[in-house]
């Protein structure tokens, strides 16, 4: 579809940025401490060995690098470096900004590696389909076990089958519209009515081809689903491994043993807080992912708390932190190529990145 179209307003309201301030505040202010000691959990924290550091650095960037190739694997012809470059630029800006400012720069990104809109677009789209998609359903198979083992209440059960319905009839209606073009015109149309509406209240121009953009995104989406979706899939997968496996060693590594946290429990835990993750309000669900795994795992052992509270820290550390923290420099260094904001003008071709 065309850049007109992902040009979202430069402007950003107040609440935009105040509202997730004030969420912060009443999660880590006000929430938090009533089941954490913050001195417990930093003394937690700076008790880990260099070797446990150096371990975490080398996972979190390792981690990084198989997200940001979710979304590569979509772009015949863009080196995974260059991808990784575009993915740690967006996963910065994320950080700091509200949606949709990331997938904006990421896209712009890979306009500047020399990829085509069309195909920038889808793979921004699809990668992140995938991850939002695994991030449903994998606390839903956490779930379906937790019923399966009999450990589930009546109303457990319950919610188990409402989710698993609500899946299955987004799976449906996604398939419905993937197969049949004319619900893709319709889309189109109304989309085509919603510029011709807004655009001239912003003193602009409406782009006039947005039902056939939509039927050949469309077309470009399906594409790109069947020939490389599977690779996408094993990087979601081994991403989400690593990720897990770092938290089930902090786990350990602060003290938590296989008896006051297996690490069945920890995987059910894992499941529903990158669900959680995907709370729009604030940066990849700071503070709530973590009351998530405390409220699941620590009932009303306060020092279990600490712990649990500390290794979850620890993780979004080297998980999160540290991969905005290395996006600044591509960021910086695409920011100055380019002088010109969000849309990079596409290059000839669409080659490898360097």
């Amino acid at each position: 579809m065309g850049e007109e179209a992902l040009a979202p307003s430069r402007r950003l309201t107040w609440w935009q940025l105040v509202f997730p301030v004030l969420v912060l505040f009443l999660l880590f202010g006000v929430i938090l401490p009533r089941y954490i000691d913050y001195e417990a959990v930093w003394e937690e924290i700076t008790a880990l060995e260099f070797s446990a550091v150096l371990l975490l650095t080398i996972l979190g960037i390792s981690s990084s690098w198989l997200d940001a190739a979710v979304y590569t694997s979509f772009i015949p012809g863009l080196g995974y470096r260059a991808g990784w470059k575009a993915f740690l630029g967006g996963n910065t800006v994320a950080g700091l900004f509200p949606a949709p400012w990331d997938i904006l720069v990421r896209y712009a990104m890979y306009r500047g590696f020399g990829v085509e809109g069309s195909v920038a677009g889808a793979s921004v789209v699809v990668g992140g389909g995938f991850q939002v998609t695994f991030a449903i359903v994998a606390p839903i198979l956490a779930l379906l076990y937790w019923v399966g083992t009999g450990q589930a209440t009546e109303t457990g059960r319950l919610i188990t089958a409402l989710a698993l319905a609500a899946v299955v009839g987004a799976v449906v209606l996604v398939v419905v519209i993937l197969r049949r073009e004319r619900l893709a015109i319709r889309f189109g149309g109304f989309l085509q009515r919603a510029a011709d509406w807004a655009y001239p209240k912003l003193r602009r121009s409406a782009p006039r081809d947005l039902v056939d953009s939509t039927v050949e995104f469309r077309r470009l989406l399906i594409r790109t689903l069947a020939s490389r979706w599977w690779i996408s899939l094993l990087f979601l997968l081994a991403m989400h491994a690593i990720r897990y496996l770092g938290m089930l060693y902090l786990f350990r590594e602060v003290g938590i043993s296989r008896f006051a946290v297996s690490a069945g429990e920890l995987l059910a835990a894992y499941s529903i807080g990158i669900m959680m993750a995907l709370l729009p309000i604030v940066p990849a669900g700071l503070g709530a992912v973590e009351l998530t795994y405390i409220w699941l795992l620590a009932a009303d052992d306060p020092r279990l708390a600490a712990r649990i509270a500390a290794a979850t820290f620890t993780h979004r550390i080297f998980f999160w932190l540290l991969p905005i923290i290395i996006g600044v420099f591509p960021l910086i260094g695409w920011m100055r190529r380019s002088g010109r904001g969000l849309v990079v003008e596409p290059t000839p071709r669409a080659g490898p990145g360097v």
